[in-house]
């Protein structure tokens, strides 16, 4: 998933070889496409490429991975700004991200939260 995040930060083609498409790993891709990527599976392997045009990692796709996390850190380092919705994906228990949001405030980033209310 790190991997995946970390192609948001070239236009240069990526190319993952043998990837395995379980659901998660679908769900990234989704994110990588909503962001702007251009993504698809030849084979076993993952071809992603081109700029990312959004700041925006979608909600509904935000709420079914915990990794979509990863993308936050990425999209705010690429495009300086970044609306991200709370994370879901397995049921571990309490998994809070304050010190995600610590860690982009001490690298200088300002913190908006809002109700998704």
């Amino acid at each position: 998933m790190p991997i995946l995040a970390a192609t948001t930060l070239t236009s240069e083609q990526v190319i993952i070889k043998k990837v395995p498409q379980f659901s998660d790993v679908l769900v990234a891709v989704e994110i990588l496409k909503n962001l702007g990527k251009s993504v698809c599976f030849e084979n076993n392997n993952l071809l992603i490429s081109g700029e990312i045009t959004s700041n925006v990692i979608n909600k509904n796709l935000s709420n079914k991975l915990r990794a979509s996390l990863f993308f936050v850190g990425a999209v705010l380092s690429k495009l300086g700004r970044v609306k991200f919705f709370e994370a879901g994906g397995c049921k571990l228990g309490e998994r809070p991200i304050n010190f995600h949001l610590k860690s982009f405030e001490l690298l200088g980033a300002t913190i908006i939260q809002e109700d998704e209310t």
